[in-house]
């Protein structure tokens, strides 16, 4: 049964390393951050990373977001938003 079960490659160091970067760049708070970094540790299979990357991706700090989330911002990055309102 289990050779019927096939969920394709695992996955490398890099690809933990590049969900660990993504994963600082994301809107969760601290304690979700934790939940998701154990995730990371534990993942093996490509499936796992491909779902894994889906989350952080949604929750990513864009660009657009720099100033409102108190990340480091330069003057283009103050035209733009208010530009945009």
């Amino acid at each position: 049964m289990e050779e019927l079960i096939d969920f394709g490659d695992e996955i490398t160091p890099e690809q933990k390393q590049y969900l660990q970067e993504l994963l600082e760049r994301t809107t969760f708070d601290e304690q979700s951050k934790k939940t998701y970094m154990f995730f990371i540790d534990e993942i093996d299979k490509m499936h796992q990373f491909e779902f894994l990357k889906s989350r952080l991706l949604m929750n990513e700090i864009q660009d657009k977001d720099r100033i409102a989330f108190g990340m480091p911002y330069n003057q283009s990055d103050i035209k733009k938003t208010l530009k945009n309102k």
